[in-house]
């Protein structure tokens, strides 16, 4: 019975768990860019009772023998990366991408990482960044708009062209999009920003036209289904009160246990 409480303890933990990403997925249902998190579930190590084809006491043998779990445990919380519905808002330096693939910006310690959020602005400087101040990259270094442009044009294969202070047209560069193998396993920094790393794969550029659209004036919004999301939520608050109810039956069996020992 001690082996059930933990057995029935994985469970809380797991379906905690569960209950944490969906409510981040419903947080940041307006977050531009955010990617809903889903979390993954394994089975523990099962005890082998009794060998299959084992003779019992009373006679019958069992072909498939006896096997116990220990439970359930949490594999991964990981995001999940389908498109987002694009809302079209006018803005210049708002930028979606249509198709897969993410945008470069660069951390305050000089490294790279990348994002889908597009909703870019230009810094005192006349740097392009993020809402939270990293710069975005164009031919591998920050995009910067000069002094007395009066209008951005992104194509959609990333071309950036200012129309400038004499009315002429002025290429600031080239926006590069990236891929990677498993972008799943992309590390997350905050501020809707991604880190590489091994599982994810090496960063992939990406060719113009390789199925892949920057859609200017335009924000991807959150692929959260709110409706989809209050359904999970249900079924792992139910799921947590089935697994607290076995452990409130093992804390009854116990205490029989204990008082037929008096």
């Amino acid at each position: 019975m001690i082996q059930s409480l933990w057995t029935a303890g994985s469970g809380l933990l797991a379906q905690q768990a569960r209950v944490d990403a969906i409510s981040n997925n419903i947080a940041n249902i307006n977050t531009t860019g955010f990617k809903r998190d889903q979390a993954t579930f394994s089975d523990l190590v099962y005890a082998r009772l009794r060998p299959a084809d084992q003779q019992t006491y009373l006679g019958p043998t069992v072909p498939a023998g006896v096997d116990r779990g220990h439970g359930v445990r949490v594999d991964a919380v990981r995001k999940q990366f389908g498109q987002g519905m694009l809302e079209m808002t006018g803005r210049d330096l708002d930028l979606a991408i249509q198709g897969d693939g993410f945008f470069q910006v660069r951390l305050p310690d000089g490294s790279t990482a990348y994002t889908r959020a597009g909703e870019f602005r230009v810094d005192a400087g006349g740097t392009v960044v993020t809402p939270a101040g990293f710069p975005l990259l164009a031919d591998g270094k920050p995009l910067v708009v000069p002094a007395g442009a009066t209008a951005i044009t992104v194509a959609a294969d990333g071309t950036v062209t200012a129309t400038g202070a004499d009315s002429q047209p002025v290429k600031l560069g080239q926006i590069r999009l990236t891929r990677f193998a498993d972008p799943s396993a992309l590390g997350g920094a905050g501020d809707g920003v991604f880190i590489a790393n091994a599982d994810a794969g090496q960063p992939q550029q990406i060719a113009p036209g390789d199925g892949t659209a920057i859609v200017q004036g335009a924000l991807e919004r959150a692929n959260v289904d709110l409706a989809q999301e209050m359904v999970s939520l249900v079924l792992a608050q139910r799921a947590y009160e089935l697994s607290a109810r076995a452990v409130q039956t093992a804390d009854q069996m116990l205490a029989l246990a204990n008082g037929l020992r008096r």
